[in-house]
């Protein structure tokens, strides 16, 4: 009896350890499952990151990013350096200097040879006038990426400091050129400071806008393909190109660099509602209307795409209609 007890016991408590064993496999499989839909979730809220990284979104990076900091350092190790790294843009967009340098000296001993993270760990560096250090990381950013043009610009930049070819006196300038109301005086700092500051990206945007407004079309055109050729990512200067050749009634062209504003700069709506002009001109209603939707979906409350919207649906059975809908990329 007491053998057949030890049996009958001996056979339940192996069959419960094999049930337990098994709900331990499902366990286990179904956690590694969640991980995986997790990382794709995560991997998606990062890009989302990405597009917001600018300076009207930059307390929404910093936020979330501090939302996701555990997740992603578990289970996104390799992404988690270049998260920082949005994150110390974003506080050096909203002028935290100290922060911004210090969360990329979190992000370096992570990943110390990155050179993205190099070159803006030497741009902090060279802002606090410190251009031996900055030249130091500007190289090294180059030696991890020898084809990292902004770095190789930056290096440049450090070495007129040093040698005191380049001041700060020239963001002096800058502040005189972007508050005259004199159009030619503004174009006319606008032209000094090209040559002084040929890497400084904004003063082609701005000395477009004042060739424009002086009637100078070809100019402000010419400063705006440098200002996208220097940094192809500039997404005002992809929607004032794109403001131009709508002038011209080059539609297609006006629409392709709305769509690159767009794609660089989260809820850009100047750009999209632009973009809903040029494909109103270029006989595409459902295009137009598929964007000023879109606009008015985040910022419903805006004046210039609900009186857009209004009058696109009291003409629109007027207007020719391709019917090739495209999705807003």
């Amino acid at each position: 009896m007491t053998g057949r007890t030890v049996k009958i016991s001996y056979h339940l408590v192996s069959w419960l350890a094999a049930l337990q064993f098994l709900t331990a496999c499902q366990y286990l499989s179904f956690n590694r499952e969640t991980k995986t839909a997790r990382k794709e979730t995560l991997q998606r809220l990062l890009s989302d990151l990405a597009d917001s990284l600018n300076t009207g979104n930059s307390r929404f990076v910093i936020n979330q990013s501090n939302q996701l900091n555990d997740e992603v350092s578990h289970l996104l190790p390799d992404d988690y350096p270049l998260m920082l790294n949005a994150k110390g843009l974003s506080y050096f967009y909203l002028g935290e200097n100290d922060s911004a340098e210090a969360i990329f000296d979190q992000a370096l001993a992570l990943l110390p040879g990155n050179a993205w993270l190099l070159n803006n760990k030497g741009h902090m560096r060279l802002l606090k006038g410190d251009t031996e250090n900055a030249t130091r990381y500007f190289s090294e950013s180059l030696k991890a990426d020898p084809a990292y043009e902004t770095a190789r610009i930056n290096l440049e930049i450090a070495g007129k400091f040093a040698s005191s070819e380049l001041s700060w006196s020239e963001l002096e300038i800058k502040s005189i050129a972007d508050t005259t109301s004199d159009q030619e005086e503004k174009a006319r700092l606008y032209r000094q400071l090209v040559n002084l500051a040929p890497w400084y990206v904004d003063i082609y945007n701005n000395l477009a806008v004042a060739e424009f407004k002086l009637g100078n079309l070809n100019d402000a055109f010419r400063y705006l393909n440098l200002a996208v050729t220097l940094d192809p990512t500039y997404a005002m200067a992809h929607n004032n190109l794109g403001y131009l050749y709508h002038e011209y009634g080059l539609y297609d062209k006006a629409i392709s660099h709305y769509l690159i504003a767009i794609r660089h700069q989260f809820n850009f709506f100047t750009a999209m509602e632009n973009l809903a002009h040029a494909y109103i001109a270029n006989g595409q209603a459902d295009e137009a209307m598929q964007v000023l939707n879109r606009v008015l979906e985040v910022a419903p409350n805006r004046s210039v795409a609900q009186t857009m919207k209004k009058e696109l649906e009291a003409a629109r059975a007027a207007l020719p209609v391709t019917g090739n809908e495209r999705p807003i990329q």
